[in-house]
């Protein structure tokens, strides 16, 4: 009980320690975080090197005082990237959900799961309930498998081989090179099919966002149940899908000949 409390005191002490920055006090040395945050300098110092350590803080050449790293500009640029994907895929995915009436998620790729940050509902539940914060796992969704797939080879057999292929369905793929292989096709598609991988009855089609290094930084996918599927409209599915996918990847400088 008691570690567990001293691990909570740290990282409080730690949060204290980064909220003592600001624009009025850029840089600070030990003394002077010490006294904000009233603690000794012995109990802050190993604090602020972890900080440093992990890039949260860097510390100057010259006076030895420590400032924000670059580390929470890494966090805060997660951030906003999130927000600004959320706000410019709205319009887009407002309107693939009406016209053809059915559930569209966006989602972005946290550690090795996917996390919805947005929901465009205009049908029933398939079953499974979601919404905004919801985590899904990569390898039977079709947004999480698209955000697989556009990984680097290292990263993506570093995920396949910590994460859990549980088998959902009896289509869920569990073999990690059977699904190294379907996530290289999805790769060439440009986009995902879920056919009845995470829930039996139903079919999603996912597709990437990219940014201007053509990098795949959110995916959103359309849930249809299989009896509205037929041959016709899934063409037509796929190629609005892929229409969707260049057109909001347009927004964030994405070049389409990458």
């Amino acid at each position: 009980m008691n570690q567990k409390v001293n691990k909570v005191s740290a990282i409080q002490k730690a949060l204290n320690i980064l909220d003592c920055f600001s624009l009025e006090k850029v840089e600070l040395g030990i003394t002077e975080i010490a006294k904000i945050i009233g603690f000794g300098k012995s109990t802050i110092y190993p604090i602020v090197k972890t900080l440093e350590k992990n890039r949260y803080l860097r510390q100057s050449n010259e006076n030895k005082k420590y400032s924000l790293g670059l580390k929470i500009i890494e966090r805060a640029y997660i951030l906003l990237e999130q927000m600004d994907i959320r706000k410019i895929s709205i319009p887009f995915l407002t309107e693939l959900s009406r016209k053809y009436k059915e559930n569209v998620h966006l989602a972005v790729l946290d550690g090795q799961e996917a996390v919805y940050i947005e929901k465009f509902e205009n049908a029933p539940s398939l079953g499974i309930r979601s919404w905004v914060g919801k985590r899904v796992s990569l390898h039977n969704t079709a947004l999480g498998k698209v955000l697989l797939a556009f990984l680097s080879e290292e990263k993506i057999n570093n995920i396949i081989q910590n994460i859990n292929l549980e088998k959902t369905t009896p289509n869920t793929i569990t073999d990690p090179s059977e699904l190294r292989s379907h996530l290289t096709q999805v790769k060439k598609a440009g986009y995902a099919i879920d056919n009845e991988e995470h829930q039996t009855g139903g079919m999603c089609f996912g597709s990437p966002i990219f940014d201007y290094t053509g990098k795949a930084v959110a995916a959103f996918s359309i849930s249809v149940p299989i009896v509205r599927i037929n041959k016709d409209n899934l063409e037509t599915i796929i190629e609005d899908l892929v229409k969707t996918s260049k057109e909001i990847s347009a927004y964030f400088g994405y070049k389409i000949e990458q």
